[in-house]
């Protein structure tokens, strides 16, 4: 990532897969940015959930007392990939 300069407009615009598009309130991407992306992406979706990096996920680091509670990222994860 030091050497990552970043993708055009033209490049994300590319993007022909359906997109969902995850971010936390407190991400290392800011909700402004994510926003952006949003824009450029045809047919996305996007959720700006509460939380830094890796919280809305669930990330090991980011656990409770090791409980897992992000059960509603996963909700709009399988919603997304029409899961029943």
């Amino acid at each position: 990532m030091q050497t990552f300069t970043g993708w055009s407009d033209e490049d994300i615009q590319s993007i022909k897969a359906p997109t969902l598009l995850i971010s936390g309130d407190n991400d290392v991407v800011s909700p402004e940015h994510s926003a952006k992306m949003f824009r450029l992406i045809p047919h996305c979706q996007l959720a700006i959930l509460p939380g830094g990096h890796g919280t809305y996920m669930g990330e090991l680091m980011t656990l409770v007392d090791g409980k897992w509670e992000q059960k509603y990222a996963i909700h709009l994860i399988e919603q997304f990939l029409d899961v029943p």
